[in-house]
């Protein structure tokens, strides 16, 4: 179809003849049809704009959709990075822990153990040293009274495992 302007309407010429039709009504709705058209014309820009600043307008919303999606899946693995980072991270400060606790329960084990066998051996020698008093003290022969600490220098020091085991006591 040919693009018929207002202008082209308006100024439009008809033959004449003899039993034609009234050239003022003819005129008359050319003129009126001229109008129309001109503002169907702006009508049919003024959309036609608007449906390109609207498709316009989609495409950087599309764009800013696509901008804003790529961010989300950025910061979701980002995210996720982070999450298995601490978990690694805490893995590892638990097993770090479990081995120190470990270390250190074999560490108090052995220690116990230690001072069992301490006890155990003081016990022997407290035993032994009993055992030897009540010997002395059920000889005859032994007497108290002979016993002098006068040839002992004052200096000198007597080292014995009752002390020791007064100490661990």
């Amino acid at each position: 179809m040919k693009n018929i302007s207002p202008f082209e309407i308006k100024s439009k010429e008809f033959k004449k003849s003899l039993m034609g039709l009234d050239a003022n009504d003819v005129r008359s709705y050319l003129n009126l049809l001229s109008v129309e058209w001109q503002n169907l014309t702006t009508k049919l820009n003024e959309l036609e704009e608007e449906l390109l600043n609207s498709k316009n307008e989609i495409q950087e919303l599309r764009k800013a959709e696509k901008t804003v999606i790529k961010t989300l899946k950025r910061a979701e693995e980002t995210g996720d990075e982070i999450i298995s980072n601490a978990n690694k991270k805490s893995e590892n400060i638990l097993s770090t822990g479990n081995e120190e606790l470990n270390f250190l329960k074999d560490k108090f084990n052995k220690l116990k153990d230690l001072k069992n066998n301490l006890i155990s051996d003081f016990k022997k020698v407290i035993g032994d040293l009993e055992s030897q008093i009540d010997d002395i003290s059920n000889d005859s022969n032994f007497n108290m009274d002979e016993i002098t600490f006068d040839n002992v220098p004052n200096d000198s020091k007597i080292e014995t495992p009752l002390i020791l085991l007064l100490f661990f006591i």
